[in-house]
């Protein structure tokens, strides 16, 4: 029974520690735009016109995602929608933002992050939407 309860604590230690190095939701505004910025910057090679316009737009999303979240509470049904309206409306105006090339590219990567969640959310057996 100690044994047990050893792995269990264990078990549970290490949930903990994964669920805080994957930050997520748990960064503040700030600290998500810039590391989405970072990436898009590696990822398209951005101007830093670009990259400036790009983080105030993101800045801007991510501060109003985070207030919907707080006022939101326990319900989570009108998040979901929001959220992909949100997304809708950052991707074009990053969109706008880009030079044809990094548009190319920027679709790519919109289109590899769709397969991963989709391969995870089949290999988690989850039922989700599919895409149109």
């Amino acid at each position: 029974m100690k044994q047990f309860m050893i792995l269990v604590a264990l078990i549970a230690g290490v949930n903990i520690a994964s669920a805080q190095q994957r930050g997520g939701f748990q960064k503040d505004p700030e600290a998500r735009a810039k590391a989405q910025v970072e990436k898009l910057e590696k990822e398209l090679s951005l101007k830093p016109e670009q990259k400036d316009s790009i983080h105030v737009w993101i800045l801007s999303q991510a501060q109003e995602q985070q207030a919907a979240f707080k006022a939101a509470g326990q319900d989570r049904s009108q998040l979901r929608a929001d959220r992909k309206a949100r997304h809708e409306l950052t991707d074009s105006k990053i969109s706008a933002i880009l030079d044809d090339t990094q548009k190319q590219k920027y679709a790519e990567l919109k289109e590899e992050r769709l397969n991963k969640m989709e391969a995870r959310a089949e290999k988690g057996n989850r039922p989700r939407g599919k895409r149109k």
